[in-house]
């Protein structure tokens, strides 16, 4: 019994002490608690002016002063939709969801053209600029003085390209999965092309005379691209590069001659031959 005891008095002695510390501790943080506080509160006036009326005052703002130097260009975009910039010969454009503006090089508005195509894309050659529907059947040529024509089609266009007053269109239809037609800046037919692969780019040769074409299929998901070379001038086609090894995204002839296939895993370059 006396053990016991001893053992009932020791527990109790030791929860006590244990209460003891906890008062402490509580009483030590208390102590630092009261103290910051007294010290934020005597050191007010250094501080608190700062603070007063900091979610009153409006944030900065770049305002245009017109000093084309200082960066801050005097030129307001249309919030109604993606807007894309381009140059066209000396002035440079403008395209959103309803219009392409016109502007010199010191920013002042020279024409405004409206349109009505659903996500327009452009490309420019010269003074003229190219819009068409990106997965719409419509597409239009307009300069700086305006519309020069609009063209609706019957399928869909999936890319277009311009240059020399050529302008090519690639559509799907419901026989090819891909359909050519070649355009004048006058909006007349001059060529047609189609065959069951896919193009995926087009660059049209400096005189205007024909183009270069990249083409894929899919087999067992291996992705295979081929470079044709077309002439406007004559039927079926000229030359065509072996199979590539990669989804060729952009094609384009250098000034040696030489034709790069850009694809998504590696460049190719070719010989007028088409041999890689």
């Amino acid at each position: 019994m006396a053990k016991g005891a001893a053992r009932d008095t020791d527990l109790r002695s030791s929860r006590k002490q244990h209460k003891r510390k906890k008062r402490i501790r509580s009483l030590v943080l208390a102590a630092v608690l009261i103290l910051l506080a007294c010290c934020i509160y005597l050191t007010r006036g250094l501080w608190l002016p700062k603070l007063e009326g900091i979610f009153e005052k409006p944030h900065g703002l770049i305002v245009n002063d017109g000093k084309l130097a200082s960066g801050n260009f005097p030129l307001s975009l249309s919030d109604n939709g993606t807007t894309r910039l381009y140059t066209v010969d000396e002035l440079f454009a403008s395209v959103d969801d309803s219009t392409v503006k016109f502007y010199d090089i010191s920013g002042k508005l020279e024409n405004t053209v409206q349109h009505t195509l659903a996500h327009p894309a452009a490309c420019v050659d010269g003074k003229k600029m190219l819009i068409y529907e990106n997965g719409g059947s419509s597409f239009e040529l307009v300069s700086s003085k305006g519309e020069l024509f609009k063209k609706r089609l019957d399928d869909t266009i999936l890319l277009a390209s311009m240059k020399d007053d050529v302008i090519a269109v690639v559509t799907s239809t419901q026989k090819y999965d891909s359909y050519l037609t070649v355009y004048d800046d006058d909006g007349n037919m001059i060529y047609k092309w189609a065959a069951n692969k896919r193009i995926m780019s087009i660059d049209i040769h400096d005189d205007g005379s024909g183009c270069y074409i990249s083409t894929f299929t899919s087999k067992d998901g291996v992705i295979k691209s081929v470079i044709t070379e077309l002439d406007f001038n004559s039927e079926g086609e000229g030359v065509s590069s072996e199979e590539l090894d990669t989804l060729v995204l952009s094609i384009s002839k250098n000034a040696s001659g030489d034709i790069w296939a850009i694809g998504d895993t590696m460049l190719y370059t070719l010989n007028s031959s088409g041999n890689v």
